[in-house]
């Protein structure tokens, strides 16, 4: 990396060296960490060319000035820098304007801009925009910040908004369990260094429903759409498991739309105590004696020898179903010719469409649809 004398002025000798090396120059924004863990944060200050090439002088957010020794430095990043000639600005009815264009947020059901004036800086100082809002039931959380690639100050600014929705419609809970870092809900819990499988995907719903204070739980996964009536539901009985037979699958790549009777995992709706016993016997027996279909995937849908406990299950209907998208990815087969399924009672109600009642059409246009319903 080659730097002007302007960018690192003062510095000289070893000091000098270091900056270049850790690619930081005077007036850059920095957390310093010392090799007695001490963390420091501020701007780098130019120096006279008299004084010694072994410190960093930083000033500090609270005003003072301070002298860091080189050779104790364990780690320094660049969390921003002084007068880059670009910037985004947020105008007063909240859109990010870049010189080039704006980008303007708009949230809801059916989606309204996004008019925030009260905005603030990640903790109280770094240059990341955040604020909060609540629309339509849900609470939404939105930070943005606008950076050059490789923090050179003369190139184009990159901007990034992240909106994070942390409660759903009528104000639930939701408490979102995945196998990698997730930001996604009020209650985020990931299991670190897991595979996919049954006995993974048991655990996470344990650890979800462990989680959770609701009285009653709704059964939610990632690739499937619901209408916020299905929330409404309430469970007429606490030792019985709901499912919503309402449910229309549709191929990712096809828009193909396809419903049959079933009761499936993405639909459920019970008490969290009741489930809370059925998944800390099931996460128990996988451990022990591996998953068997004898056991059955839903709990309450069958009476096996092998099940796990001697729940039941009702169904009910919600006005619009859940379009549940099969992408090929997903943990569970995708079945479109009823000669697939070895028993045909699962086929009742079977039904092919262009559309998902409710929602409008897919076939041939299932990137569209989307793009028209999220």
């Amino acid at each position: 990396m080659s730097v002007s004398d302007d960018e690192l002025k003062g510095y000289k000798g070893l000091a000098r060296s270091k900056l270049i090396e850790w690619g930081v120059k005077v007036w850059s924004d920095v957390r310093v960490v010392n090799d007695a863990g001490s963390e420091f944060e501020g701007v780098i200050l130019p120096r006279s060319e008299t004084f010694d090439d072994l410190h960093l002088v930083i000033k500090m957010k609270n005003g003072y000035n301070i002298g860091v020794h080189v050779e104790r430095v364990t780690k320094i990043d660049e969390i921003g820098f002084k007068d880059c000639p670009q910037a985004t600005q947020i105008t007063p009815d909240g859109a990010f304007n870049t010189g080039f264009g704006e980008l303007r947020l708009a949230l809801g059901a059916p989606p309204e801009p996004v008019d925030v004036r009260v905005r603030t800086l990640h903790q109280g100082y770094l240059p990341i925009v955040e604020y909060t809002l609540e629309r339509d039931g849900a609470d939404f959380e939105v930070q943005a910040f606008a950076t050059p690639p490789g923090l050179d100050p003369r190139a184009n600014l990159l901007n990034a908004v992240r909106v994070r929705l942390g409660h759903a419609v009528n104000g639930h809970q939701i408490v979102s369990v995945g196998l990698g870092e997730t930001h996604f809900g009020s209650i985020r819990i990931w299991l670190a260094n897991e595979e996919r499988g049954y006995l993974t995907m048991f655990r996470q719903i344990l650890a979800g429903l462990e989680a959770s204070d609701a009285d009653v739980v709704f059964f939610c996964e990632h690739d499937v759409l619901y209408p916020e009536e299905h929330f409404e539901f309430v469970p007429p009985k606490k030792d019985v498991i709901y499912y919503n037979e309402n449910v229309w699958k549709v191929d990712a790549e096809t828009g193909r739309a396809l419903h049959y009777w079933a009761r499936q995992t993405s639909g459920l709706c019970a008490y969290r105590e009741t489930l809370l016993e059925h998944y800390r016997k099931r996460v128990a027996l996988v451990r022990e004696k591996g998953y068997s279909t004898k056991m059955g995937f839903e709990p309450g849908t069958h009476g096996r020898p092998g099940r796990v406990d001697d729940l039941t299950s009702e169904g009910w209907m919600s006005k619009r179903p859940l379009v549940d998208i099969r992408h090929g990815q997903n943990l569970t087969p995708s079945r479109w010719k009823k000669e697939e399924f070895r028993n045909q009672k699962y086929t009742e109600g079977w039904t092919e469409a262009d559309e998902v009642p409710g929602w409008g059409r897919t076939k041939g246009r299932f990137q569209e649809f989307l793009r028209e319903v999220l």
